[in-house]
């Protein structure tokens, strides 16, 4: 019997095992190409000097030292790079990630007999190199997460050790991920036993023109310690040396560009052996080394190097240089990127956040949503609204005896506090002066209020910001109206009457909980050794709701009987260890009942609370109508460029009914409707509204600030969609309200906060139930993936998107070989450029054929100066008069005059980055627009402008502009093009960007969703003539 059970669970195993490779299989394509040249090509020459080992989109490669027809050594789905012959000639070293990260192999010269021999779960690993005596492998090993930095060690083959050589001593990590990190970086060993050469790398550091810089130094095996080599260029790196130790080859940097200077050991001479050469990766992640690696021939007489797609042998002593002709047969498996069809959403609206829960004595339920507050008074009840549309009020709280309610406003006019009477259901303004207030409470006896207050300016300039630093505690009394100041907040929030009646409470994720009396300085009373995201005491002070930075919420009882200010030395807690655990995903908002005793927190529109050893929820369904316009319109005379393929209507007639195209075509050949308006469109140019899928918004968080730059301007400038790739969980809220027509600006989709290494998806269940809340709570198609963590973790998410039908949005942070895999694996979208300026056939054939979405977002191309920069210093954003008029004029200062950093103009290589995507595009690749956000409104045009520096057409410009990006999103069929059925989303120009694509910003009208707004003011001019709503910053009192 035992027998036969453990054949029969062999066979299951079998099974399951071939269903997996049939459904994987199924989920593949074929790539199939021959190339003639490569991208970022590490080679290195054999000791007989007969052969080149190279890599090549992941794989290796062998090719005959006169060239031919390169073998493939090693392939698959992992990605090998970075091959090195051993001293010896038998075996080859490299790195793979095929045990789903990072780590050093061996195999035979023939590829075969691959062995793993260290064992890395999350580092990167660069630039492997052998010992002289073949024993023992030196490879540089990098610490991947927040804080990067690269280790130098030795791996003793025989006996497994580990020695570290050479550590970081070049400081912290730079802020930016799209930099390398700081440390040593492998050369070469010394033919002489000696030791070894390398680079020692400091990042640029964050926002400075100083960029990165780059040493060589050499390790003295004997004494153990290093010293700095002198050559003669600056930014020296991978340095390499000569097999008869005579020639010092090394990467250096001038006039913005980089070249390979050759040495001579001996004499100390210099010459430039190749200029210009390949890019270096001191602006990109160099997770393959800051150059590919090139290699000596074992007679010292040639140096071998792949640059400008070629293999080279170049001569040491006279330059001559020779190119080493060879052809690959590239034919790999990838799996295809995941795609799902949608349409924009039809039918009411329903809101997927509430926000804020407070529970009354009596059961009540009071909470904010969409900009309104209300009120619940049983679990029988629809929620009741007191507040209007425009209030954008939140913090709602309960009197001890729950008859009546505080809450706050914050909007175009100011902010004040509210009470809202039950019996009589009116309202009164507490608050005399406008200012923002948030998180009110109640004292028990009903008279008094505690509140968090910062200025109307300061809140305004950190728009970004929930909680501003500078802000303070306020008591209000409210039978006389006096006011008592508690002073500056100092970091802490959620303030609470304190047990004791005498003080108060207040909390910081990093500090603990404080007590203050009145006049009296702060005293923290409790600390937890694990820092919070958040933290909120109960009335009176004995418990705590602690929520952590991996999203789960603890409940923890500090004591029933604390003396707050008896207390002399903080009071240690740790709540994940010590507390209980309520909710472990990821809630949005908690807080206590009015009594202190009631837990709540929400999930998207679902409140829980804990009552007793139950946790209760409770879904609030909360519906708007979706504002759509009523009538025909007729859009006559003008040229449409409709980007239905390359169709252009002269003098067309485009008829609008409500909110779709009805009908297009030449003027005469459309039926109009009797009743129809006409609007006479001669001379003009209309093309479909502008799609930016990669558009952050930087919405306010907290308290809702709807109208805004990002609102206004964007679709002022013709952008009818965005996608905002990692944003605040509100950024639904405000997707909600612009569908609900409660506030203008573009149709707002989102992945919702990024995935990132730090939220730790170390198993396929944990990812899975991660993205559960994306698909299920945010009622997203889409999801960030931003350097997650390594392959397999980046694997487990393409698998729960598949299950769950969410579309994943890949960015891998300048880190070229992240992006490769990126495709190899299935993700829909690569964002942001590819850091090798220069890309070749094998790339561009990569991404065309793969068919996933690449959104270069060239404004900040990585790999070198952000041509934003250059953007802001020619366009001079700040004197736009029409700019102006949808920013605050400091806003706008501070985003644009004060951001310059002067770089060279041949510091740049944009003009590069862009050819390579005009070449993915003209060989049928999909590329979409991402305008990053960096200047609201303008950056989408600036974007299409770089497009076209690289050769790429105005008509694909535009079609990269509309349709490809309609599509990325899986919403062609509603958008992206001026076609019958598909929603109104257009744009009506002065002049033909067709002629010159700088005319893209001459626009005289909008629409959107059948809405026509003026392109300089955004007054409505259809259906109904309507002065669009005043922001903030065109109020009298801020003139």
């Amino acid at each position: 019997m035992k027998e036969f059970t453990t054949n029969f669970n062999l066979l299951l195993v079998t099974i399951y095992t071939s269903l997996i490779t049939v459904t994987l299989f199924a989920q593949q394509k074929t790539i199939s190409f021959e190339t003639e040249e490569g991208t970022w090509m590490a080679l290195d020459v054999s000791p007989d000097g007969n052969k080149i080992n190279f890599e090549l989109l992941g794989d290796i490669y062998n090719l005959p030292i006169q060239g031919g027809t390169a073998e493939l050594l090693i392939e698959g789905n992992a990605f090998q790079s970075q091959p090195r012959f051993s001293p010896d000639g038998k075996k080859i070293v490299f790195i793979s990630d095929k045990s789903g990260a990072d780590n050093v192999w061996i195999a035979d010269l023939d590829g075969k007999n691959a062995q793993q021999i260290t064992d890395f779960n999350q580092e990167l690993l660069v630039s492997p190199e052998w010992n002289w005596d073949g024993n023992a492998i030196l490879v540089t090993v990098i610490k991947d997460g927040l804080q990067r930095k690269a280790d130098l060690y030795r791996f003793d083959i025989p006996s497994n050790k580990k020695t570290l050589l050479v550590g970081n001593t070049n400081g912290p990590s730079a802020r930016l991920v799209s930099t390398p990190a700081p440390g040593p970086y492998m050369g070469s060993v010394h033919p002489e036993k000696a030791g070894f050469y390398f680079s020692s790398i400091t990042p640029r550091a964050y926002n400075s023109r100083k960029g990165a810089t780059s040493e060589i130094k050499f390790y003295n095996s004997t004494t153990q310690l290093t010293e700095k080599v002198i050559v003669d260029m600056e930014n020296g790196m991978k340095p390499r040396i000569s097999k008869n130790g005579k020639w010092l080859v090394y990467g250096a940097t001038r006039g913005g560009k980089t070249g390979l200077r050759l040495r001579d050991l001996k004499n100390n001479i210099e010459k430039w052996l190749v200029f210009p050469f390949t890019a270096n990766e001191l602006e990109a992640r160099a997770t393959r080394d800051v150059l590919p690696n090139y290699a000596f021939t074992p007679d010292s007489r040639f140096i071998i190097v792949a640059y400008d797609g070629k293999i080279h042998r170049i001569n040491l002593v006279n330059g001559e240089d020779e190119v080493i002709p060879f052809k690959a047969k590239v034919e790999m498996m990838v799996h295809k990127p995941l795609h799902f069809e949608h349409s924009v959403d039809k039918g009411p609206v329903k809101s997927r956040f509430v926000q804020n829960p407070s529970l009354a004595i009596n059961g009540a339920l009071a909470f904010s949503a969409m900009g309104r507050i209300y009120i619940k008074y049983s679990p029988q009840d629809d929620p009741i609204s007191i507040t209007n549309k425009y209030d954008w009020a939140s913090y709602p709280t309960w009197s001890q005896d729950g008859t009546f309610l505080v809450y706050s406003t914050w909007n175009e006019s100011g902010g004040h506090l509210w009470k809202y009477d039950i019996k009589s259901k009116s309202t009164q303004q507490i608050t005399k002066n406008s200012a923002f207030y948030a998180t009110p409470v109640i004292s028990n006896d009903n008279r008094r209020i505690l509140a968090y207050r910062t200025s109307e300016g300061v809140k305004r300039k950190t728009q970004f910001l929930s909680f501003p630093d500078k802000a303070e505690f306020i008591e209000i009394n409210l039978t006389n109206g006096e006011l008592s100041n508690f002073g500056a907040t100092s970091g802490f929030l959620n303030p609470q009457y304190a047990g004791d009646g005498k003080g108060i409470l207040a909390t910081s994720g990093l500090l603990g909980v404080m007590y203050q009396q009145l006049g009296k300085p702060k005293k923290i009373i409790a600390k937890s050794p694990i820092p919070a995201k958040e933290i909120k005491v109960n009335k009176g002070g004995t418990k705590l709701l602690f929520l952590t930075n991996g999203g789960t919420l603890h409940q923890f009882e500090i004591t029933k009987n604390l003396s707050f200010s008896e207390i002399q030395s903080p009071l240690s807690f740790n709540p994940i260890n010590e507390g209980e655990l309520l909710a472990a995903d990821q809630p949005e908002t908690f807080s206590w009942s009015c009594d202190g005793l009631t837990a709540l927190w929400t999930t998207g529109a679902t409140i829980h609370r804990k009552v007793d050893t139950l946790n209760q929820k409770e879904n609030i369904n909360l519906t708007f109508p979706r504002i759509g316009p009523k009538g025909s319109l007729v859009l006559r005379g003008a040229t449409c460029i409709s980007m239905k393929g390359d169709e252009i209507i002269q003098k067309s007639e485009i008829l609008i009914e409500n909110n779709r195209i009805l009908a297009v075509g030449t003027l005469g050949t459309v039926s109009i409707p009797e009743d129809s308006e006409i609007l006479d469109l001669s001379g003009k140019i209309i093309m479909p509204g502008i799609v930016d899928v990669h558009a952050h918004l930087k919405l306010t968080p907290g308290a809702l600030q709807p109208i805004s730059p990002a609102m206004y301007s964007n679709l002022a400038y013709g952008t009818t969609t965005v996608r905002d790739p990692q944003a605040i969980p509100e950024i639904f809220i405000y997707s909600d309200l612009v569908s609900a027509g409660l506030v203008d600006g573009p149709r707002i989709y989102s992945t919702g906060p990024g995935l990132f290494i730090f939220d730790q998806l170390n198993s396929y269940k944990k990812t899975k139930s991660r993205l559960e809340i994306y698909k299920n709570r945010f009622q997203t198609n889409y999801i960030k993936s931003y350097l997650v963590g390594n392959r397999q973790q980046r694997q487990w998410m393409i698998k729960a998107c598949k299950e769950l039908q969410l579309m994943p949005v890949a960015e891998g942070g300048a880190d070229t070989k992240q992006d490769m895999t990126h495709i190899l694996d299935g993700y829909t979208s690569n964002e942001h450029s590819l850091p090798n300026a220069k890309i070749y056939k094998d790339v561009v054939e990569l991404f065309a054929q793969s068919n996933i979405q690449y959104t270069p977002t060239l404004l900040v191309s990585f790999g070198g100066p952000l041509p934003l920069y250059q953007y802001f210093a020619k366009e001079n954003p700040f004197n736009n008069q029409k700019l102006r008029r949808f920013f605050p004029e400091d806003h706008l200062y501070n985003n644009t005059a004060k951001r310059l950093l002067y770089f060279r103009e041949e510091d740049y290589h944009v003009k590069d980055v862009s050819k390579g995507v005009n070449k993915i595009m003209t060989a049928g690749g999909n590329i979409a627009l991402g305008g990053h956000g960096d200047m609201q409104g303008l950056q989408n045009h600036w974007e299409m402008w770089l497009l076209a520096l690289g050769g790429m057409s105005t008509h694909n410009v535009l079609k990269v502009a509309t349709i490809n990006s309609a599509k990325a999103l899986g919403l062609g069929a509603d958008l992206g093009s001026i076609e019958k059925g598909k929603l109104a989303d257009l744009i009506i120009l002065d002049k033909n960007p067709l002629i010159n694509i700088k005319n893209s910003i001459s626009i005289k009208y909008v629409m959107k969703n059948g809405v026509l707004y003026d392109g300089g003011t955004l007054d409505k001019l259809y259906p109904v003539k309507t002065a669009i709503k005043k922001p903030w910053w065109q109020m009298k009192k801020h003139n």
